[in-house]
């Protein structure tokens, strides 16, 4: 109904909430299911790093060369030791470290 002439008006309402149609919401639904199952497919195909003995426990691909102290754990690589000086948990024992030092020889 018009506020001004009194007569009902069959017009869009920008301001009345639309509903998508059942087809577009099942779609929808299947589409967001696909994706989580092929997410988890992902991850659990997914080769956990895993470091040979004498390599950066980090990025596993470089020797290390750097120690965690206190403990003294051989840990990470030249780059990764730059990224974790500061500190945090020793990736062998599990205690925290508070810098990393060059393994001497």
């Amino acid at each position: 109904m018009s506020l001004f002439s009194g007569k009902s008006e069959d017009k869009y309402d920008p301001i009345a909430p639309t509903l998508p149609s059942p087809s577009t919401l099942l779609a929808n639904a299947l589409a967001r299911r696909v994706s989580n199952t092929l997410s988890i497919r992902a991850s659990q195909t997914a080769k956990p790093k895993v470091a040979r003995p004498g390599y950066c426990l980090k990025c596993t691909k470089k020797k290390s060369v750097y120690e965690c102290m206190p403990c003294g754990h051989a840990a990470f690589c030249k780059g990764c030791a730059m990224k974790m000086a500061t500190g945090g948990k020793c990736k062998v024992c599990g205690d925290l470290y508070m810098e990393v030092r060059k393994i001497r020889k």
